[in-house]
């Protein structure tokens, strides 16, 4: 039998994204979407609308959000979609020949093509823009202390693919500046939970 896929989202306040992104995985066996659980807008309402399963989680960070959606896929594949993210009909068949024929692989990096404000950009680490989206369940998890920006470790082969994931990646200059600054947070949390792993700052006077 033909390993089964899930599409896994995970989403905060995304109701006017989820709409376009859970049309362009229709073609999975299961469209899964973990929702935040201090969301406020529809997403949840959008998701249900759609046929996905929706799941609901308080978020800690982006590693441990994915590892749950993991646990939570029914698929023996998960091909991990953002909101503002779309999957397109080349890289749609490219993943149904990969789950049906996986050659030897437990995980694909797939390249991403970013959309700035409207426009594709091709230069400066843009593009690209490999992403270890496509997983084996049981082989991968994803790396506890990469909060920001997460990647999964494979047990096994990973290989890649050649169509790419169409990113709409800041569509405004304010939602730059936004995430920007939620992303220096978490990475800034990061970085004082390793100093105290690995022993540089006293838990008692935080020096």
């Amino acid at each position: 039998m033909t390993p089964r896929l899930t599409a896994a989202i995970i989403a905060r306040d995304e109701e006017a994204n989820l709409g376009e992104c859970l049309r362009s995985v229709e073609f999975a066996d299961e469209v899964l979407v973990l929702v935040d659980a201090a969301t406020r807008d529809r997403t949840r309402e959008v998701a249900l609308a759609s046929g996905a399963r929706v799941e609901e989680r308080p978020f800690d960070d982006f590693a441990r959000q994915r590892d749950a959606a993991l646990a939570l896929a029914a698929g023996d594949w998960v091909l991990f979609v953002d909101a503002d993210e779309r999957v397109t009909p080349a890289l749609e068949s490219e993943v149904r020949e990969r789950v049906a024929d996986p050659r030897g692989c437990r995980a694909y990096w797939i390249p991403r093509s970013n959309y700035l404000m409207g426009r594709a950009v091709r230069y400066a680490g843009w593009y690209p823009d490999y992403q270890l989206r496509l997983l084996e369940r049981a082989a991968a998890h994803f790396d506890p202390l990469r909060v920001v920006h997460e990647l999964a470790i494979v047990d096994g082969p990973v290989g890649h693919l050649a169509s790419p994931l169409v990113h709409f990646n800041y569509r405004t200059l304010r939602e730059f500046v936004e995430k920007q600054e939620r992303y220096c947070r978490l990475d800034a949390q990061r970085w004082l939970t390793d100093q105290l792993r690995l022993g540089f700052i006293d838990h008692d006077t935080g020096e």
